[in-house]
């Protein structure tokens, strides 16, 4: 009895690990932009390190944006940090420009961030924006 409910659990583990695949597959006609966060200080993130990553866009440039999308990343590693931000064309306005900005936050404290929103090209085939971070100012 103890035996067959062993290996019952056992096949249980095994179907639950069955990898990266994620719980819900993305449409086929959505769009990915590829990036990559960068920043010119020699200095290690934590682990209770987090990233943020926004796809905004705006009718004209310097006016208030909306976020279109946005990633976390917890944990991101060390730079350079990629990620990946999908989005339906749907909520795409052809006439609006879009941006990619992003922020690394340690334990809730802002450490990293875009100085200037970085002006992204999107594409039938998605993009690809490199996103280059300064040091937060130690009053955040």
């Amino acid at each position: 009895m103890f035996r067959g409910f062993l290996l019952l659990l056992v096949a249980a583990l095994m179907v639950g690990c069955g990898g990266n695949k994620p719980l819900v597959d993305k449409p086929t006609f959505w769009r990915t932009i590829e990036g990559t966060i960068t920043y010119g200080e020699r200095t290690s993130l934590n682990s209770g390190a987090v990233l943020q990553v926004w796809l905004l866009g705006t009718e004209r440039l310097g006016t208030p944006s909306k976020t279109v999308v946005s990633a976390t990343i917890s944990n991101p590693g060390q730079v350079p940090i990629s990620f990946t931000l999908d989005y339906d064309p749907a909520w795409i306005i052809a006439d609006h420009f879009y941006t990619v900005r992003a922020e690394i936050r340690d334990r809730g404290r802002l450490v990293f961030m875009s100085d200037r929103p970085v002006l992204v090209e999107l594409t039938d085939k998605g993009a690809s924006v490199e996103v280059a971070l300064i040091r937060a100012s130690t009053r955040t």
